[in-house]
Protein backbone atom coordinates (compact mmCIF):
# COMPACT_ATOMS: atom_id res chain seq x y z
CA UNK A 1 0.00 0.00 0.00
CA UNK A 2 1.15 3.57 -0.72
CA UNK A 3 1.32 6.16 1.16
CA UNK A 4 -1.44 8.07 -0.44
CA UNK A 5 -4.02 5.80 -0.24
CA UNK A 6 -4.60 6.92 3.12
CA UNK A 7 -5.96 10.39 2.06
CA UNK A 8 -9.55 9.89 2.31
CA UNK A 9 -11.33 10.56 -1.24
CA UNK A 10 -12.83 13.85 -1.31
CA UNK A 11 -16.12 12.60 -1.12
CA UNK A 12 -15.40 11.71 1.69
CA UNK A 13 -14.65 15.16 2.99
CA UNK A 14 -17.30 17.23 4.60
CA UNK A 15 -19.10 19.51 2.01
CA UNK A 16 -18.77 22.85 4.18
CA UNK A 17 -15.00 22.76 3.68
CA UNK A 18 -13.77 24.71 1.06
CA UNK A 19 -10.93 22.59 -1.39
CA UNK A 20 -9.29 23.71 -4.50
CA UNK A 21 -7.12 20.66 -5.42
CA UNK A 22 -3.41 21.80 -6.76
CA UNK A 23 -2.01 18.71 -7.02
CA UNK A 24 -3.72 14.99 -7.42
CA UNK A 25 -2.27 12.46 -4.93
CA UNK A 26 -0.09 10.36 -8.00
CA UNK A 27 1.25 13.67 -9.07
CA UNK A 28 2.40 14.35 -5.79
CA UNK A 29 3.25 10.31 -5.26
CA UNK A 30 5.56 10.73 -8.40
CA UNK A 31 7.41 13.71 -7.73
CA UNK A 32 8.50 12.10 -4.06
CA UNK A 33 9.64 9.08 -5.97
CA UNK A 34 11.62 11.70 -8.82
CA UNK A 35 12.92 13.66 -5.46
CA UNK A 36 13.69 9.86 -3.64
CA UNK A 37 15.95 9.27 -7.31
CA UNK A 38 17.35 12.56 -7.12
CA UNK A 39 18.66 12.16 -3.65
CA UNK A 40 19.78 8.53 -4.22
CA UNK A 41 22.04 9.55 -7.10
CA UNK A 42 23.46 12.33 -6.18
CA UNK A 43 24.25 11.53 -2.37
CA UNK A 44 25.39 8.27 -2.86
CA UNK A 45 28.80 8.97 -1.55
CA UNK A 46 27.24 10.57 1.89
CA UNK A 47 26.19 9.56 5.02
CA UNK A 48 22.21 10.84 5.11
CA UNK A 49 20.51 11.59 8.09
CA UNK A 50 16.81 12.27 7.58
CA UNK A 51 15.61 14.98 10.19
CA UNK A 52 11.52 14.81 10.13
CA UNK A 53 9.92 17.71 11.80
CA UNK A 54 6.73 16.01 14.10
CA UNK A 55 3.94 15.01 14.18
CA UNK A 56 3.07 16.04 10.34
CA UNK A 57 6.27 15.98 8.68
CA UNK A 58 6.53 12.16 9.48
CA UNK A 59 4.18 11.30 6.73
CA UNK A 60 6.31 12.78 4.08
CA UNK A 61 9.20 11.59 5.26
CA UNK A 62 8.44 8.47 5.35
CA UNK A 63 7.31 8.44 1.73
CA UNK A 64 10.35 10.14 0.59
CA UNK A 65 12.61 7.57 2.88
CA UNK A 66 10.64 4.66 0.95
CA UNK A 67 12.29 5.92 -2.43
CA UNK A 68 15.50 6.84 -0.92
CA UNK A 69 17.68 3.59 -1.66
CA UNK A 70 20.74 4.39 0.25
CA UNK A 71 21.24 3.39 3.84
CA UNK A 72 19.88 6.38 6.42
CA UNK A 73 19.47 7.62 9.73
CA UNK A 74 16.43 8.83 10.68
CA UNK A 75 16.21 11.56 14.16
CA UNK A 76 12.96 13.10 14.58
CA UNK A 77 12.38 16.54 15.67
CA UNK A 78 10.02 18.34 17.65
CA UNK A 79 9.29 21.92 17.46
CA UNK A 80 6.39 24.39 19.28
CA UNK A 81 5.07 27.33 19.39
CA UNK A 82 3.28 26.43 22.55
CA UNK A 83 6.06 26.00 24.81
CA UNK A 84 4.69 25.20 28.13
CA UNK A 85 1.46 27.27 27.43
CA UNK A 86 -1.90 26.27 26.10
CA UNK A 87 -1.49 29.42 23.37
CA UNK A 88 1.27 29.98 20.93
CA UNK A 89 4.06 32.38 21.89
CA UNK A 90 4.64 33.21 18.53
CA UNK A 91 7.99 31.73 18.15
CA UNK A 92 8.92 28.37 17.04
CA UNK A 93 10.96 26.68 19.82
CA UNK A 94 13.11 23.62 19.03
CA UNK A 95 15.99 21.40 20.24
CA UNK A 96 19.42 22.81 19.43
CA UNK A 97 21.28 20.73 16.79
CA UNK A 98 24.83 19.79 17.19
CA UNK A 99 25.25 19.28 13.23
Amino acid sequence: MHWYTLIPPVSEIPQEVPLEILLDRVTIYRRVAELGVQISEELASHDLCVMPVMNVGMFFSAALEREIHLPLIIKPIKASSYGDNTTSEGRVQGPCLDL
